[in-house]
């Protein structure tokens, strides 16, 4: 008797049956046959229901139906979003109430047209790629429930002209504004520990920015690029300068190193090619590399330390090494 066994072959979720092979023939080829059995089940998972044209993915797994306290994360499907949109701290589906508690990675990613989002106090966290190639969106508000900034949230916002990042934000994520080339000004909260890789790279249109006392490190590339900077002081809660943090930042003039500065890693001011004055506080010449400069010009260090600078290998290449000005 012959086996009813079906033998099949699985990817994932999908099964495809050795039995169906012969039917697929018409197709062009098996590829297109799975591909659109991929794209069938990601489109259905994408979200788990809609209210007032926003999507929905209800946060806790395949337990959440037995979770009293009910949680969504706002989704996209499709590009699906445009002009002003309002997100409610709940929404009520089918008689349950679900608190919005977060936007989900690519939420809004690709939504050109998307010109406001009003974020409620409700959502503490904002995944990857949150608002990526949001070309159209121009501010943002960030609400002091959210605690870190994830990769590439607002990568390639060019219309973005302006941010407000809250004292709860402790980290900015790696490319989370890169390419934003219309923000012209950031304030970084004494809440922010570390500034993620290239989160401000390529901002060409980034005259002004301001980090407080807080941030230990600046991460490799985080200012890459950002050619109209003309001031760049870093305060002294500041261990650690990443590689290439300020590389390409041609417009630079001045830069304040504050006095924790242990290390400024390669090519960290590489390529700034007006830079005139660079201060160090720091009483111990911190660790530089041979390329951590492209230019040197003038600069000014602890009074006590002068001859310390002098005589060091790289730092004693600056023209002129002179006592800060009291």
């Amino acid at each position: 008797m012959r086996s009813l066994t079906h033998k099949f072959v699985s990817l994932g979720k999908i099964k495809i049956y050795l039995n169906m092979i012969a039917p697929l023939r018409k197709m062009k080829s098996l590829f297109d046959y799975i591909s659109k059995l991929i794209r069938s089940e990601r489109t259905n998972n994408l979200y788990d229901f809609k209210v007032d044209e926003i999507y929905y993915k209800i946060i806790g797994g395949i337990y959440y139906k037995f979770i009293r306290n009910k949680q969504v994360a706002v989704t996209n499907f499709i590009k699906s979003y445009s002009g002003d949109v309002e997100i409610l701290s709940e929404v009520l589906y089918k008689g349950i109430h679900y608190k919005v508690t977060a936007i989900g990675g690519y939420a809004f990613s690709g939504c050109t047209g998307l010109k406001s989002v009003k974020i409620p106090n409700s959502v503490t966290e904002i995944g990857e790629r949150a608002f990526e190639g949001c070309t159209d969106l121009t501010s943002m508000t960030i609400p002091d429930s959210v605690t870190a900034i994830g990769w590439c949230t607002f990568s390639g916002c060019k219309g973005l002209t302006s941010v407000v990042i809250p004292d709860s934000v402790k980290v900015i994520g790696d490319f989370s504004f890169k390419g934003c080339v219309g923000l012209t000004s950031v304030e970084i909260p004494n809440s922010v520990t570390k500034i993620g890789m290239r989160a401000f790279s390529g901002c060409t249109g980034l005259f002004s920015v301001t980090i407080t006392n807080g941030v230990t490190e600046i991460g490799h590339s985080a200012f890459d690029g950002c050619s109209n900077l003309m001031l760049v002081k870093i305060p002294n809660s500041v261990t650690y300068i990443g590689h290439s943090a300020f590389k390409d930042c041609t417009g630079l003039l001045f830069v304040i190193v504050g006095n924790s500065v242990t290390e400024i890693g390669e090519n960290a001011f590489r390529d700034c090619t007006n830079l005139k004055k660079v201060t160090c506080k720091a009483v111990v010449a911190p660790f530089i590399y041979w390329n951590s400069f492209t230019t040197y010009e003038t600069l000014y260090v602890p009074k006590e330390s002068v001859e310390a600078y002098r005589d060091h290998e790289i730092w004693g290449q600056f023209k002129k090494i002179l006592p800060i000005e009291e």
